[in-house]
């Protein structure tokens, strides 16, 4: 099996701060059953990295959560949310697409030109340079 995220895995787990737990294979079961289109490498970071805060400055989900969950609005529909900063802007996917978005603490929604490995790398990037 290869590891996708094996340095970032590293970089992560190793931070006193990061606060991560396994995803089961059940739970994983059950995000492919409901959106059974989902990007592989949001999957791959789940089983092979797992969920949590990363140096208490962003959370990456269990699974993911609509937008009602986190937002006061219900809508948009086509949004789930895997993650946020802990200050309102989250990450997610347009499950019409499966293209990466980020959402404002307006509820603004912005596509983001990436995949999930690539903005995850982006975000880890942005925490680990400031601790530097």
């Amino acid at each position: 099996m290869t590891i996708l995220y094996d340095e970032l895995k590293k970089q992560i787990l190793e931070d006193e701060d990061t606060d991560f737990d396994s995803v089961s294979d059940t739970t994983i079961a059950e995000i492919e059953s409901d959106y059974p289109e989902i990007p592989q490498d949001y999957i791959a970071f789940l089983r092979e990295v797992g969920w949590g805060a990363i140096a208490m400055c962003y959370v990456i989900y269990r699974s993911p959560k609509t937008f009602g969950e986190v937002y006061d609005a219900a809508t948009p529909q086509d949004i789930i949310l895997i993650g946020d900063n802990m200050s309102g802007r989250c990450i997610g996917f347009d499950k019409w697409t499966w293209n990466i978005v980020e959402v404002q603490n307006t509820g603004k929604v912005v596509p983001m030109d990436s995949s999930f490995s690539q903005a995850i790398s982006e975000i880890c990037y942005e925490i680990f340079e400031e601790e530097d």
